[in-house]
């Protein structure tokens, strides 16, 4: 009879992120069944559960986000996998590819037209502070300046407490967002961040998407469709890192050596909601091509359409389109059809064929080319990467 392994699972399911951590676990014991796993089910701030220290077995994943917790599951002498730490001296064997992330949020943007942006948080953590710095970089690095909140930058461990937002400081953001160039894209590393600036923003009299843009960290569907206007956010694949937590704690339970720490995971994509709905392109013409694109994308319009609806020749447009937003007219086409491929690959059971056919490839392999040469993988690797 196989042997079976007894694993324990500390993640806080409070947040839709852990909630999401322990799925992708449980689909990785379903498909292997050679785990017994005892689920321990905590909240965010909990130090460590009090029978932590009778518990015998022989894996551990966990997300501790304190140095307590991290020592005792460091003593415990198991094979483990840390998915946050405390990012001083306990540090996560998997995360989240947070330079890639915060890179996707500012395409998100940019590729609307913004080109002021702000960062938003109340207080930092480490992986706050991490997607601040990799968003102000990749703007930087783009020739833009980003201006980072004063509440970003307070060294508060734990910036889940809500209490805090309501001492005085609305009134000091509000002022703070009214100095700031419009029309304004804001990103927030936490969906209740975000959630907060929206309604900072209804106080101050900016209008949420018109003046200031905002994209949340999470994809908390339940607190992104309350929210009013609901939130964009960028969806981190926590069920991928649960996935690949539950493969790494089998490999090394069964004696395999350590593989290059930390492993990143990618977010899935930026599930977009009314917060970021917003064209921000000076450009007339372009913001309305840029509309009728997206539109149209299942009858996969071409230049030429645009064009003639228009009334201007293609090669103004393509000029009008690199001038305004910095690529051309087709590459706007082809990101319009990837999204709309992604979001079938991942919310519906469609085959590749049928999703080939739906967006207008002549065939399946000129499909699957092309979205390898836009994705950097495969529709089945996607779907297989991304799934909800």
């Amino acid at each position: 009879m196989e042997n079976i392994k007894r694993v324990l699972l500390v993640v806080e399911t409070s947040r839709s992120f852990g909630r999401q951590v322990v799925q992708g676990v449980s689909q990785y014991v379903q498909e292997n069944r050679t785990w017994s796993f005892f689920f321990a089910n905590r909240s965010v701030v909990e130090k460590y559960p009090k029978w932590f220290d009778e518990w015998d077995g022989d894996g551990i994943i966990s997300r501790s986000d304190n140095a307590p917790l991290c020592r005792r599951i460091a003593k415990k002498n198991v094979p483990f996998v840390e998915l946050e730490g405390d990012g001083k001296k306990y540090l996560p064997h998997i995360q989240v590819d947070e330079h890639y992330n915060c890179t996707l949020a500012v395409e998100h943007f940019w590729n609307k037209g913004f080109r002021n942006f702000a960062f938003f948080s109340m207080g930092h953590s480490w992986w706050s502070m991490a997607r601040c710095i990799y968003f102000v970089e990749e703007l930087k690095n783009r020739g833009v300046a980003c201006h980072v909140a004063p509440q970003a930058l307070r060294d508060i461990d734990d910036i889940t407490l809500p209490l805090i937002w309501w001492k005085g400081c609305e009134s000091q953001i509000a002022d703070w967002l009214r100095t700031l160039p419009k029309p304004l894209a804001v990103f927030s590393p936490l969906d209740m961040h975000a959630l907060f600036l929206i309604n900072v923003c209804k106080t101050a009299g900016l209008v949420v998407p018109d003046e200031v843009a905002v994209l949340g960290y999470g994809n908390n569907a339940d607190l992104c469709q309350w929210s009013i206007p609901p939130l964009s956010s960028l969806a981190p694949n926590a069920r991928q890192v649960g996935y690949v937590a539950a493969s790494l704690l089998d490999q090394l339970m069964n004696g395999m050596p350590h593989p290059k720490l930390p492993i990143a995971i990618k977010a899935s994509h930026i599930a977009m909601r009314q917060s970021t709905e917003l064209l921000a392109v000076r450009d007339p013409d372009v913001a309305k091509a840029i509309g009728f694109i997206r539109e149209n994308v299942s009858r996969n319009p071409t230049i030429g359409d645009i064009a003639e609806r228009l009334g201007i020749s293609k090669s103004t447009l393509n000029r009008l389109f690199r001038k305004a937003v910095g690529h051309t007219p087709n590459e706007e086409i082809v990101a319009a059809r990837m999204g709309w491929a992604k979001e079938l690959l991942r919310e519906t059971d469609f085959s590749i064929d049928a999703i080939a056919r739906q967006i207008r490839f002549s065939t399946p392999t000129n499909f699957i080319r092309a979205f390898k040469s836009h994705e950097g993988m495969t529709p089945q690797e996607y779907r297989r990467r991304n799934r909800a």
